[in-house]
């Protein structure tokens, strides 16, 4: 009897820690779910945020691309103003041109 007694406050006990160990795991469980789910709501936002850089780094680049073509305009532009100038200067510079009228004989 006092045997059988022990077997079964055995038993009890085993069952009291089972049922304790099956809490901890659906705690654990549940856990792993909401870190999980945070995981993801990361992971999403991080490749959001990557998506918006990504088209902020393309806007740049054509930002970038209309300005070196705006430049190379207006260096060409420079460049034809200077020649003009430089022509101006020359034509300033020497003596004007008298036409030649032919003398009657």
């Amino acid at each position: 009897r006092e045997q059988q007694d022990r077997v079964n406050q055995k038993m009890e006990k085993l069952a009291a820690d089972n049922q304790r160990l099956q809490a901890e795991l659906q705690q654990t469980k549940d856990h792993c779910s909401q870190v999980e789910a945070g995981l993801a709501a990361a992971q999403s936002s991080l490749k959001a945020s990557q998506d918006e850089d990504s088209d902020d780094l393309v806007r740049a680049r054509a930002s970038i691309v209309a300005f070196e073509e705006e430049n190379r305009k207006l260096r060409a532009e420079v460049a034809s103003l200077r020649k003009q100038l430089m022509e101006a200067q020359s034509r300033a510079a020497s003596p004007p041109i008298t036409p030649r009228v032919p003398q009657p004989p």
